[in-house]
């Protein structure tokens, strides 16, 4: 990733206070974390991968234990 995409990915998380950016078809979590010594805040943008899973059934058996 460029740093022009990564300061406009994280300038756009700033603007519309949102964790989670989808950009170009790519989702990315932009998290934010303060320190009470160093440099702060310590800016993160991370690909996020989803992964789809079977929808949830209960299990019938597990409520009667």
């Amino acid at each position: 990733m460029t740093d022009e995409k990564w300061n406009y990915l994280k300038r756009q998380a700033e603007k519309t206070k949102a964790r989670f950016l989808r950009c170009d078809g790519v989702l990315y979590e932009v998290t934010k974390s303060h320190y009470p010594t160093g440099r702060s805040p310590l800016w993160s943008i991370e690909h996020v991968r989803p992964v789809d899973v079977p929808a949830f059934v209960p299990d019938p058996s597990y409520a009667d234990a």
